[in-house]
């Protein structure tokens, strides 16, 4: 085993223990699953600009891209944080 791999195993162990006691709540409240189309809101990106030389008319047109994919984000999180907002209020009523 390579220096590299000994000195990451254990990082990579203790980020997966970690993981776990993330996911496994206290209080045994288990939340629904992001529906589907949230999901996919954050799995969309801009595709990298091609290398290249970018014109002008590139460079504005993937700055606008960027932008409009920006607030498409910031429009599921806002989703997103509703939808468990909601399902905490049922929860704590």
């Amino acid at each position: 085993m390579k220096l590299k791999a000994k000195l990451l195993l254990p990082f990579v162990l203790i980020a997966m223990t970690l993981g776990g006691c993330v996911t496994s709540g206290s209080n045994g409240v288990s939340l629904a699953p992001i529906p589907g189309d949230i999901a996919a809101c954050f799995n969309s990106i801009v595709p990298a600009p091609k290398q290249d030389t970018l014109t002008k008319r590139d460079i504005v047109r993937l700055i606008g891209d960027l932008k409009k994919s920006e607030a498409s984000k910031q429009g599921c999180g806002k989703r997103l944080i509703n939808y468990y907002d909601t399902q905490r209020a049922v929860f704590e009523n």
